[in-house]
């Protein structure tokens, strides 16, 4: 009997498409790549400047690793009870979080259970005074004002609808030179960055008027997977990033 040979998947895929020069594409393409690649950057630095939920244990941890700046907190009336809303300032996105408050000093037992241990010192008072003694031992000024807390509602986000756009160009648009459809998909939706590079460099690169040379293969949706998983494991350890692409 013959023996069959054994052969290891291969990252890169031929393709009938690269036989021949890629061409540069239409205006009508540039101009949507141009939109897509506009929306993508103005929906990222709004998502950067929108504040995200925290919970006040991540406060408290950020004052102790020195990554406040500035705490918004309303001041309780007297006789007060209930929650309030603190908002603080730092690299990356701003933040918001909400702390139960007793003007009486009763113990506060609505605490979040799910929340990591609170920093020493802090275990056994209430929200508002382990916020405010954190705040003077880092050295961040506290601004005590009314505090809007509408951070709900409908707000339109250029860079969701940008992603969808690009998505739907991978699939409807020229076949892509570099990587599948397939790989583009993966790379994409787990590096939300990748639709940039995509609009940037397929079918052509921006600003190239000559066709481009012929490639024989192509990255593949499996190890484009594998690539978009590892890249998101390593960008998601950056604060910057974690904050504008949660995991």
């Amino acid at each position: 009997m013959g023996h069959l040979a054994h052969t290891e998947p291969a990252p890169l895929a031929p393709s009938s498409a690269d036989a021949r020069q890629t061409a540069p594409p239409g205006a009508f393409n540039l101009i949507l790549r141009a939109l897509i690649a506009i929306g993508l950057i103005a929906g990222w630095v709004q998502l950067s400047q929108t504040p995200t939920y925290r919970s006040v244990e991540d406060l408290l941890w950020a004052l102790e690793a020195g990554e406040v700046t500035q705490i918004t907190m309303e001041r309780p009336s007297a006789d007060s009870e209930g929650s309030f809303p603190v908002e603080w300032e730092g690299p990356g996105r701003p933040a918001y979080s909400s702390y139960p408050y007793n003007s009486e000093g009763m113990p506060v037992t609505d605490s979040i259970s799910d929340a990591p241990e609170a920093p020493d010192g802090f275990a056994d008072a209430d929200h508002r005074t382990r916020i405010l003694e954190a705040a003077s031992r880092a050295g961040v000024p506290v601004i005590e004002r009314d505090i809007d807390t509408d951070h709900g509602g409908f707000r339109l986000n250029y860079a969701v609808i940008a992603s969808l756009a690009a998505c739907l160009l991978l699939v409807a648009g020229p076949q892509p030179r570099l990587a599948t459809r397939w790989a583009w998909f993966w790379l994409g939706v787990i590096v939300p960055v990748a639709w940039l590079v995509f609009v940037v460099l397929e079918p052509t690169p921006w600003g190239r008027s000559e066709p481009s040379p012929p490639r024989s293969r192509r990255l593949t949706g499996g190890w484009a997977l594998l690539l978009a998983l590892a890249l998101g494991a390593i960008l998601t350890s950056n604060p910057w990033y974690r904050d504008l692409f949660p995991p």
